[in-house]
C-alpha cells in the first residue's frame, strides 16, 4: 500500500479517516511511502498540532517505523507519460 502524505497526515492528527485508514493499512503488509509524502505530512502535522518541524519529524519518523512503512523514492521516469512505441 502506498501511503502519500494527506494519508500520513490524517492518521498523525486524528482526522475523522484516521481510524478507517488504519484499519486499511492493516490489511497490506508491504506499506511505502516518498521522501516527499514525509515532508510534506511533517510540515502539515506541525502546522495542524502546533509543533515545530524537528518535533514533526520525529513524530512522522516513529509512526513510520512503528507501522513498519518504508520510505522509497520516486523514479525520476515514473511522472512522464511514455510516448507511444517506445
Amino acid at each position: 500500500m502506498v501511503l502519500d502524505a494527506s494519508a500520513l497526515t490524517a492518521m498523525l492528527t486524528d482526522e475523522s479517516d484516521a481510524r478507517e485508514l488504519i484499519a486499511r493499512l492493516a490489511k497490506y503488509p508491504r506499506r511505502v511511502t516518498s521522501p516527499l509524502s514525509v515532508w510534506e505530512s511533517t510540515i502539515a502535522v506541525a502546522r495542524i498540532l502546533g509543533l515545530s518541524v524537528g518535533e514533526a519529524r520525529e513524530a512522522v519518523e516513529r509512526f513510520l517505523a512503528l507501522l513498519e512503512v518504508d520510505i522509497r523514492p520516486v523514479p525520476p521516469r515514473s511522472g512522464r507519460p511514455r510516448a507511444r512505441g517506445l
